[in-house]
């Protein structure tokens, strides 16, 4: 089935991680909104012109979220950095959150000076932020604080989730990621692939509309 490959596109807040699935005749996509939520939208509905979905709700929200006194402390409000921020304390704090189950519902917490969000700017700052990163911990058993974290690329944290998808080929076992790099086949091709019934040699060593690569291409 031909569709257009959205990995790596931006739609309002939501970053598109790779295919997931099929939904009725519409692709389904692992997304993921600046404030870290993660999420199975449609392609319609990222693509769509009118009324498209920009974020999981937390563009809404925001306001609430965050007094206008603290608004004019910091000035940052609606900043990708905010965000982050934002994010990082509703999935451990908030119940309610979809995330919160991998994070707060597992014990992992933020430290008692991250509540302040100048404090976690501050760090970010020193610590080389940039709005293409995104938070990662070092340990993604512990906990928010400064020893624990550094800034990643999607790419290098995918490497490093607890749930990661490792391909097993030629006696060598690397990551979704990692193939997709060696490949050049997108991630999301060859995840499809796999979760249709592909072997790990049928997934990786043919082109999209073409004849296998040999393995010496791959190695």
């Amino acid at each position: 089935m031909k569709f257009v490959d959205l990995t790596d596109k931006h739609f309002g807040r939501w970053t598109v991680i790779g295919i997931h699935g099929k939904r009725g005749n519409l692709i389904t996509w692992d997304c993921v909104c600046e404030c870290g939520t993660r999420a199975i939208i449609s392609g319609n509905s990222l693509t769509r012109k009118n009324r498209p979905s920009l974020s999981c709700g937390c563009l809404q929200k925001e306001k609430v979220f965050q007094t206008g006194k603290n608004n004019i402390i910091h000035g940052q409000t609606g900043t990708k950095l905010f965000c982050v921020w934002e994010g990082m304390l509703r999935r451990c704090t908030d119940a309610n959150n979809k995330n919160y189950k991998n994070y707060g519902g597992r014990g992992i917490t933020v430290c008692n000076e991250w509540h302040e969000f100048v404090a976690f700017r501050n760090w970010a700052i020193s610590n080389k932020y940039r709005d293409d990163l995104t938070i990662e911990r070092k340990n993604v058993n512990g906990n928010y604080c400064p020893e624990n974290c550094c800034w990643a690329t999607w790419k290098e944290q995918a490497n490093n989730r607890r749930n990661n998808v490792i391909i097993k080929y030629c006696n060598t076992q690397k990551t979704l990621a990692e193939w997709s790099e060696i490949t050049g086949l997108s991630a999301a091709t060859i995840s499809y692939r796999i979760k249709h019934g592909w072997s790990a040699e049928r997934a990786l060593t043919i082109p999209v509309g073409g004849v296998p690569h040999s393995y010496a291409r791959i190695s």
